[in-house]
């Protein structure tokens, strides 16, 4: 699908994605810009949301999905639940996107309690608190991280170094966004 782009608009990110409204399912695609954010359905269902009006943003899981979509509330009080794959890495971009612009004001976004935020030594006691060492494994495959390539010879050490590990390639958010929705009766604030 093609998307207008006005002056000085350039596309960030485009990936199908399936809208969901008043009970209805709109397959199409979703577009973000470093201005705004676009949904254009197959069946001519359209939005369009200029990066400033969002102010809340966070994963949310769809049917039997994990981390299947989006859940994103505007300023006019409007809120949309898009099923998009990557739901973690659209909301990075979302946020950064806003923040580029000088759009972003940390107390508009509500991103699962700041969980952006937290000290190293904070996650690194959840790690070692609240997963064992077979679910700190599952936790790096699905972040697409060897779990062979992180040092440590107990779960302690391993908690360190994912974390660590996490900073380095630039997943440290996607990390702290995962821990959040599998363990959401830890403090993650």
């Amino acid at each position: 699908m093609k998307f207008d782009v006005l002056d000085g608009e350039r596309i960030i990110r485009k990936s199908v994605a399936t809208l969901f409204r008043e009970n209805k399912r709109h397959d199409g695609e979703l577009c973000l810009s470093n201005m705004r954010l676009q949904f254009k359905g197959i069946d001519k269902e359209y939005w369009s949301y200029s990066l400033d009006e969002i102010v809340s943003v966070k994963l949310k899981t769809i049917w039997f999905f994990r981390e299947a979509g989006i859940s994103l509330e505007f300023k006019d009080g409007r809120k949309e639940t898009i099923s998009v794959y990557g739901g973690a890495d659209w909301i990075m971009r979302i946020l950064k996107a806003k923040s580029s612009v000088g759009a972003f004001q940390a107390r508009e976004i509500k991103l699962e309690d700041n969980v952006l935020y937290m000290s190293r030594e904070k996650i690194r006691q959840n790690l070692t608190n609240y997963f064992n060492e077979s679910e700190l494994q599952a936790l790096c495959f699905n972040l697409n991280i060897d779990f062979d390539d992180i040092p440590g010879n107990n779960k302690e050490a391993k908690a360190r170094e994912l974390i660590i590990y996490c900073e380095r390639a630039g997943k440290l958010q996607e990390l702290l966004l995962r821990c959040k929705e599998l363990r959401s009766n830890a403090d993650w604030s």
